[in-house]
């Protein structure tokens, strides 16, 4: 484990602040330009830098395997191969595996978050307080 020097840590504080804004860099003489996207990975970057963390850059992989899905859905991978062979998620065969995107997964995930959000929106409205506060005759 590496320790970042305070002079590092002063570098990347500054850093984080002015990269917010900046609209482009300048990279042995040539102009970068920042799109927000950039913006924000340099600034994640910068900030845990001067907070003293050590960073590690990796690369997310596009495709997943069945079970690096399955534990980022948080569900077994028998029950993954099941939700793909009924459609609810796409994917690829690369000969005899199956291979799910990220993007979509990341879809999937995104439509049941819509979808449980709009199943609690219709649960609420079914909620009546005059009907609610109504002692209930058992005898």
């Amino acid at each position: 484990m590496t320790t970042v020097s305070a002079e590092s840590r002063n570098s990347a504080r500054d850093a984080a602040v002015k990269v917010v804004s900046a609209r482009s860099m300048v990279i042995d003489g040539a102009e970068v330009v920042l799109t927000e996207e950039l913006r924000h990975i340099l600034h994640e970057l910068f900030q845990h830098t001067a907070d003293g963390e050590d960073v590690e850059i990796v690369a997310r992989a596009k495709y997943l395997s069945t079970q690096q899905a399955a534990e980022i859905l948080r569900i077994s991978r028998p029950t993954l191969v099941r939700m793909l062979d009924d459609g609810l998620i796409p994917y690829e065969r690369r000969r005899s595996h199956r291979r799910i995107s990220r993007q979509a997964l990341e879809d999937y995930l995104e439509a049941e978050k819509t979808q449980r959000a709009r199943a609690l929106e219709d649960l609420a409205d079914t909620f009546d307080p005059a009907i609610e506060d109504q002692p209930v005759a058992t005898r």
